[in-house]
């Protein structure tokens, strides 16, 4: 008797983890912009670990989308391995990403990954067939 794996996938973490993704790249973007468009004066945002450049902080969103995006790519290969790897990754980095939106769906997308098992059909012994065709 053996199993046979059936290529579904774990869409919905796929989906809500490519959209953390999305919205961290986007975040970045529109920093970028407005840091590039604001000329000589780079804004400086003070935080716990002192001051932090726009510049850095839109690289750093780029970066951490992008990651995001590669990770929900592994989950979407389906293979079990993948997934639980991508799931990991996705949590860690939207949890990097340092905003709430991202962060919910990121942490959710992971937990998704996590708990996902693909579906398994047995095939049925012969003498059960044999029994179908009388």
């Amino acid at each position: 008797m053996y199993c046979e794996y059936i290529s579904e996938k774990p869409s919905y973490a796929f989906i809500l983890g490519y959209i953390s993704g999305i919205i961290t790249i986007m975040m970045g973007t529109i920093i970028l912009i407005v840091t590039i468009l604001s000329g000589p004066y780079s804004v400086k945002i003070t935080g716990p670990i002192g001051e932090i450049r726009s510049e850095s902080i839109s690289l750093w969103y780029l970066l951490d989308g992008s990651l995001i995006l590669m990770s929900a790519l592994r989950i979407n290969s389906g293979v079990p391995s993948k997934v639980r790897e991508g799931g990991i990754l996705i949590t860690i980095f939207s949890v990097f990403s340092m905003f709430w939106f991202t962060i919910l769906l990121g942490v959710i997308s992971g937990m998704l990954a996590l708990i996902w098992k693909p579906l398994r059909t047995q095939s049925l012994p012969s003498s059960f067939e044999e029994k179908q065709t009388i």
